[in-house]
């Protein structure tokens, strides 16, 4: 009768490791700029509009970033000429104030 319960609680165990595992692989892949651990999607607000990222790391989607790309963010998209060398090249696409750099 009791073999039910072991079973929901090592689910329960391995649901909580792997959001743990989760959120320490996906931090450094936001340039280590999601102290918080905040790529749950709770600041919907401030994302950018267009369905992208905004510059403070949240992750709309892990599946719609390629695995093999470093993303890292700039603090202000509109000061961002100064630091970052392919600006112009990213205003044009429309991603400026994140360049994506593959490994």
């Amino acid at each position: 009768k009791n073999s039910g319960k072991p079973v929901l609680r090592s689910i329960n165990s391995y649901a909580r490791s792997m959001s743990f595992t989760r959120s320490s692989l996906c931090s450094p892949m936001w340039g280590g700029e999601d102290p918080l651990g905040r790529l749950d999607g709770q600041n919907d607000s401030q994302r950018a509009p267009s369905g992208g990222i905004s510059s403070q790391g949240d992750a709309p989607g892990l599946e719609s970033i390629p695995s093999a790309s470093r993303i890292s963010f700039t603090a202000n998209p509109l000061t961002a000429d100064h630091r970052e060398s392919d600006f112009s090249e990213q205003a044009s696409r429309g991603t400026a104030g994140m360049s994506v750099k593959p490994f």
